[in-house]
């Protein structure tokens, strides 16, 4: 590849990738099918991509992650457990439901 080329390639996954940050911010998070959106992180190294998600508590058995024509996607349930004669005095960690999902570049080896 020439350098015209690969400059278009970078140019065309800073597109998209700003469109996906667009997408996020006008989206309305008050999805009824959950009830808390756990933070990320995406790292993008020289030839690696990472998401990390603060699911503190869960297992991997816990979390479940699907990868469908480009888009990769993590849910699950949080549950706090406790004991019958518990009671919360104060509860700040979220639990429910959540779902993520990410778009991936399509010159991303997925394999």
């Amino acid at each position: 590849m020439n350098d015209f080329t690969i400059d278009i390639e970078q140019q065309l996954n800073r597109l998209g990738k700003d469109l996906q940050d667009f997408v996020e911010r006008i989206v309305p998070l008050d999805d009824k099918e959950h009830d808390f959106i756990p933070d990320c992180d995406i790292i993008e190294g020289n030839e690696t991509y990472a998401i990390r998600l603060d699911l503190p508590g869960m297992s991997k058995e816990e979390i479940h992650i699907g990868l469908k024509e480009h888009v990769l996607t993590v849910k699950g349930e949080r549950v706090n457990e406790r004991d019958n004669d518990q009671k919360y005095r104060r509860a700040e960690r979220a639990t429910g439901v959540f779902s993520r999902s990410f778009a991936i570049p399509e010159n991303v080896d997925t394999a």
